[in-house]
C-alpha cells in the first residue's frame, strides 16, 4: 500500500481545481487547513475597508504618509456608482510601481510603522485593501516630488456608505474640546482627518470644483513641481478637459468651460471651513428666546426616506435628460428644512 502524503494531495487537488486549492498553503488534517500568505492578505482586506468612509481615510493616511502639504478629494456618484479622485503633493510614486503599490504587503514604510486615530498604517495593506473592496483602484498619474492623482470606483450596493452625505457635521465645543455631531459621512471623515492633522490643507468638493480650486491652488511648496500645473496653464475648454483627464478628472467640456469662465469656483479648504465656525465660541453665539405658544413638532423626514425621494428623482431626471440631452454630474441634493424639501439637480449638456 503507497502512503500519500499531505503535499502529494495537495498536488493532486491543485491539479483538478486549481486556483482554490492554492489559497491553501497546508492541508493539516480533521478539517483544518494553513492558509496561504496571500489568501490570508486577501481575507484580511475585506475586514480593512467596511465602508465608503474607511477607504476615503486609508487615502487621506495615504497622503498623509507620503508627505502631501495639500490634498484634494474630488467625489461624484451616479444611482450606485461613486467616484473618487485623490490628488496630493506629496512625494509622488515613481512610475515603475503604479500597479505594485496595490499588492498585498508593499510599502515604502519599512521602519516607520505609524499608529495613529485609525489604527495601524504602514503593512502595505491599505491600498490593496481598498482595490479588494471596489470596483478599481489605480494611479491615474504620478511623479516623484510632485505629486499623486488617485481613481478609485466603487459600486456602494457592495460598499456601503452613508445615506445623508451632504451634511456636514456640526462642530461643538466641550471644555475644550472640539466634538463633532452629524452622520459618519465622507464629509465628516474628512472633517476628523483634518482636525487631527491641522498642518495638512484638505480641499472636497465635485470634480469640476475640485478642478477649479486646483487651477489656483496649484502646489503649497513653489520648489517642487506639481503634476495638476498643466490645469492652471490650459487656455481653452478642450485643452482643459483634457489636462484633467489626465489625472482621472472627468468632466464635461461645458463643465470646463465654465470653470475657463469662472462659473464654477473655487471651493475653500475643510480647514478654513472649520475655522470660520471654531471662530464662533459659544459664549458669543446666542440664542433667540424660546416662544412657548409656537409649535416646534417640526416635520423631519428620515434619511431613509429622503434618500428613496431622490433615488426617484434621479429616474425623473432621466426622462428629462433623453430630451434635452443632459446629463447629471453629481447625485441629487435633497434637504429638507421646516415645512419645505429642496432638491438640487447639478447636470451638463451634452
Amino acid at each position: 500500500m503507497t502512503r500519500t502524503t499531505n503535499k502529494e494531495t495537495m498536488d493532486f487537488l491543485t491539479s483538478i481545481v486549481g486556483e482554490e486549492v492554492r489559497s491553501i498553503d497546508e492541508d493539516l488534517g480533521n478539517g483544518y487547513v494553513r492558509l496561504a500568505v496571500s489568501e490570508a492578505a486577501r481575507r484580511q482586506a475585506k475586514q480593512d475597508i467596511r465602508s465608503v468612509e474607511s477607504a476615503v481615510i486609508e487615502l487621506l493616511r495615504n497622503a498623509r504618509d507620503a508627505g502631501a502639504d495639500r490634498i484634494y478629494v474630488a467625489t461624484t456618484t451616479h444611482r450606485n456608482k461613486r467616484s473618487l479622485v485623490i490628488l496630493d503633493d506629496g512625494e509622488g510614486i515613481i512610475e515603475a510601481m503604479w500597479e505594485s503599490i496595490f499588492e498585498p504587503r508593499v510599502t515604502s514604510k519599512l521602519e516607520t510603522m505609524k499608529h495613529d486615530e485609525w489604527g495601524v498604517h504602514g503593512r502595505g495593506m491599505a491600498l490593496y485593501s481598498i482595490r479588494e473592496n471596489t470596483e478599481s483602484a489605480h494611479v491615474a498619474y504620478s511623479k516623484i516630488e510632485a505629486g499623486s492623482a488617485i481613481v478609485v470606483e466603487i459600486d456602494t450596493t457592495k460598499l456601503n456608505e452613508r445615506t445623508d452625505q451632504s451634511s456636514w457635521p456640526v462642530v461643538m465645543h466641550e471644555d475644550e474640546v472640539v466634538a463633532l455631531r452629524g452622520p459618519h459621512n465622507i464629509i465628516r471623515t474628512i472633517v476628523e482627518f483634518v482636525l487631527a492633522h491641522p498642518s495638512i490643507e484638505v480641499f472636497f468638493g465635485s470634480v469640476p470644483e475640485i478642478v477649479a480650486t486646483l487651477r489656483e491652488k496649484r502646489t503649497a511648496d513653489p520648489r517642487h513641481e506639481w503634476i495638476a500645473a498643466s490645469l492652471a496653464s490650459a487656455e481653452d475648454a478642450g485643452e482643459l478637459q483634457d489636462e484633467a483627464a489626465v489625472l482621472g478628472l472627468t468632466i464635461s467640456e461645458r463643465s470646463a468651460y465654465r470653470i475657463i469662465s469662472g462659473q464654477i469656483r473655487p471651493v475653500s479648504s475643510v480647514n478654513e471651513r472649520l475655522n470660520d465656525t471654531t471662530a464662533k465660541s459659544p459664549e458669543s453665539a446666542h440664542r433667540p428666546p424660546i416662544d412657548l405658544e409656537k409649535d416646534v413638532r417640526g416635520l423631519k423626514i428620515s434619511h431613509e426616506d429622503l434618500e428613496a425621494f431622490r433615488l426617484d428623482l434621479e429616474k425623473a431626471f432621466d426622462t428629462l435628460g433623453e430630451k434635452y440631452y443632459l446629463d447629471l454630474i453629481d447625485r441629487v441634493e435633497i434637504s429638507q428644512t421646516g415645512e419645505s424639501i429642496k432638491a438640487r439637480f447639478a447636470f451638463d449638456k451634452q
